[in-house]
């Protein structure tokens, strides 16, 4: 708020002291009720979203989780930390840094998850490796864990500093509402407060708001809330979409990713998922000895799958009205996606042969997805970007993406019942059941290389559309067609014989290793390429779990299954 003082008595004629630099929170804002401000329209990340959106993505960011602590929810910290500067919050460790080798790199205790801005902003070691990081950029040599946690460590010090210092805070849209022209208090010029009497006024509401929240005035910035929130600002005349750009024209919009933000549809979703598994494992159990009982948990366990199907659309359908685009743009989103069709194929499939196992098995696969995407927010990021120019035709992100992370969740599916075929080694008689469940994974392995391939064929397209060629041998585009091959190659074994129960059961396992190197390993590890809106940092110790458990898992069970 540096210069608010006179921008706003030169053009508003009213007087508000700018606070001490080192002014820290005051002891009202523990019982302070933001609430009332959390519908604000407010321009960040290119992107106009309700102000507890933008809030809680910062501290989300800046913190590691949405709470800065017990008694400051989102807005106060965010509002806070706008309106008294940096000296509020720089020295309390607020930053999450959590990587251990660059704590001890930084000089701070490795058993700790937060250090401070002032600490972390005059750290010469920490200016070291940030530089190394940008010489390696420039040649594309690949980062070390240590300069790829420094790199998110700046983002995160970046963007503390843009709070406080005042140029995010954007609730002063122009005539037209382009992005461009939407301005903090900061960026005004008392020539455009004198020329523009409405930005004037809107600026002397900004004003009133920003002085009630530091005087711990709740009448004051309720009142100020509610005159920012219902001022006419979303109308057509305010706003205007441009094409390519997520500027809607109705206020809707902002509810609906408010009462998305308050119901977490995807949470959710993983506890009835987790329900319908935990169901139809207690009916397949019973199923031997009181079938009517078992029968009745099975159909409860579908049931509660369709309920979670329900979330499902309603928490795409909000990310849709608020995004105004497909979700499929990013990890986060393709990762719902796959736990979405994992769920659709497990239950048509189950319905189909009249089968708890397969269910279950989606359902167990469905609940890891969803949990991850919960649980994961600083690597599967969940916040709702702007489209990349490339992404920017609906029709074939719809057609081309979809394809593709549909035919993920089919595979999905065929590992989570491969996985339970091969723990079969272990249950003498089994055979007959063995039988059954290679049937279910090679006819979900059927419907995930019918998909995949569609989709690969659809991006070629589209890359020629974008860039001028078909295909060009980019990671994503190769490991997308090793993937598919890998399964054509357990399916055409399977049809000619040469692939039977018991190698159709490890085929639909070991084949789910060229869709997590497509899908997350060309993301998180590899890192390069023309899809490069897809990429993301972290998760690497994650799959490299994966793939160690699941191959000795296989390793187990192909040895019982040899001892016969």
């Amino acid at each position: 708020m540096r210069n608010l003082s006179a921008l706003l008595l030169l053009a508003c004629g009213i007087a508000l002291a700018a606070p001490a630099a080192d002014v820290q929170l005051p002891p009202q804002l523990d019982r302070f009720n933001s609430s009332s401000a959390r519908g604000i329209a407010v321009l960040e990340g290119g992107r106009i979203k309700p102000l507890e959106v933008a809030a809680t993505e910062a501290m989300q960011l800046i913190h590691g989780r949405a709470a800065l602590a017990k008694r400051y929810d989102p807005v106060t910290a965010y509002l806070a930390l706008f309106v008294f500067g940096e000296g509020t919050l720089s020295g309390r460790p607020v930053i999450w840094i959590a990587h251990k080798e660059l704590r001890r790199s930084l000089g701070l205790p490795e058993d700790g998850s937060y250090a401070s801005f002032a600490e972390l902003a005059r750290s010469d070691k920490l200016g070291q490796i940030l530089s190394q990081v940008q010489g390696k950029r420039a040649a594309k040599a690949p980062l070390t864990s240590q300069e790829k946690a420094a790199q998110e460590l700046a983002h995160r010090l970046e963007r503390f500093s843009a709070i406080a210092s005042g140029s995010e805070l954007r609730l002063l849209p122009g005539a037209s509402g382009d992005e461009g022209q939407w301005r903090s208090l900061n960026e005004l010029t008392p020539s455009e407060l004198s020329q523009r009497p409405a930005l004037a006024r809107r600026a002397l509401d900004v004003t009133r708001f920003l002085s009630a929240f530091a005087k711990g005035d709740q009448a004051g910035f309720d009142a100020a809330s509610q005159t920012l929130a219902g001022n006419g600002l979303l109308t057509p005349e305010g706003l205007r979409r441009k094409e390519g750009q997520a500027l809607h024209t109705r206020p809707w919009h902002l509810s609906t990713e408010l009462a998305y933000l308050h119901l977490k549809p995807f949470r959710w979703v993983w506890v009835l998922l987790l329900a319908a598994f935990l169901l139809a494992v207690v009916g397949q159990i019973l199923s031997s000895t009181r079938q009517a009982l078992g029968k009745r948990l099975g159909l409860g366990a579908g049931a509660v799958a369709v309920l979670a199907l329900g979330f499902m659309a309603a928490g795409f359908a909000m990310r849709v009205i608020a995004s105004g685009r497909a979700p499929v743009t990013n990890m986060y989103e393709t990762t719902l996606w796959v736990g979405f069709g994992a769920t659709l194929f497990g239950l048509c499939i189950a319905a189909l042969y009249r089968s708890r196992t397969v269910l279950a098995s989606a359902a167990a696969a469905g609940t890891v997805l969803f949990v991850l995407a919960d649980s994961l927010p600083s690597v599967l990021d969940p916040q709702l970007q702007p489209l990349v120019p490339v992404l920017r035709s609906n029709f074939w992100l719809t057609l081309h993406v979809l394809t593709v992370t549909i035919s993920y969740a089919a595979f999905l599916v065929a590992m989570a019942i491969g996985n339970v075929g091969l723990a079969q080694a272990f249950r003498p008689g089994s055979e007959a059941f063995r039988k059954e469940l290679s049937h279910w994974s090679y006819r979900a392995m059927q419907l995930g290389v019918l998909l995949l391939t569609a989709g690969i064929l659809l991006g070629g397209v589209w890359a020629d559309y974008s860039w001028g060629r078909f295909w060009g041998w980019d990671p994503k585009e190769t490991w997308s067609l090793i993937a598919d091959l890998g399964y054509l190659a357990v399916l055409h074994g399977r049809f000619t014989g040469w692939v039977r129960v018991w190698g159709t059961l490890l085929g639909s396992v070991i084949a789910f290793y060229g869709v997590v190197m497509a899908w997350y390993g060309v993301n998180f590890i590899l890192a390069s390429g023309l899809h490069s809106y897809g990429f993301s940092e972290g998760g690497a110790a994650a799959m490299g779990l994966y793939a160690v458990v699941q191959g000795l898992w296989i390793a187990l069970c192909h040895a019982r299954y040899r001892k016969g």
